[in-house]
């Protein structure tokens, strides 16, 4: 029983002497600064996604940009349209006496096709086809 006793009063002396028991305000005051330590590195995590994010988003924009047709038309090529409104895209989507559209960055020029001139695939070699 002495044993005992003797160990609740070397834990009882133990409560009494801590720090935290002597003065609660020192555990909240831990734990108010672990959580500002928390939010502050919460803060810095999410910046640094938002930056990725950001890079990210710049790069994809400026494919897009480049992928689009008003930038393509913007340095110095047009779009060209036959009477119906369809893009043509082949000379072989053409012949000669067609009407067709060419849609320029500041407006569009109407025109009759003349003459077609084809290119082979194989040598690259130039012929003209009526």
């Amino acid at each position: 029983m002495k044993q005992r006793t003797d160990r609740a009063r070397i834990e009882l002396k133990t409560y009494s002497e801590s720090r935290f028991l002597s003065d609660p305000m020192l555990i909240i005051n831990e734990k108010a600064q672990a959580l500002d330590m928390a939010e502050r590195d919460l803060g810095d995590a999410v910046k640094g996604i938002l930056a990725d994010a950001r890079m990210k988003l710049t790069a994809l924009s400026a494919k897009l940009d480049g992928l689009s047709p008003l930038s393509v038309v913007s340095r110095g090529y047009g779009m060209i349209f036959d009477s119906t409104g369809k893009v043509v895209k082949s000379v072989r989507s053409a012949k000669k006496g067609d009407n067709i559209c060419v849609e320029l960055i500041d407006g569009s020029v109407s025109a009759t096709i003349d003459g077609i001139k084809e290119k082979r695939r194989a040598d690259r070699v130039s012929r003209e086809r009526e």
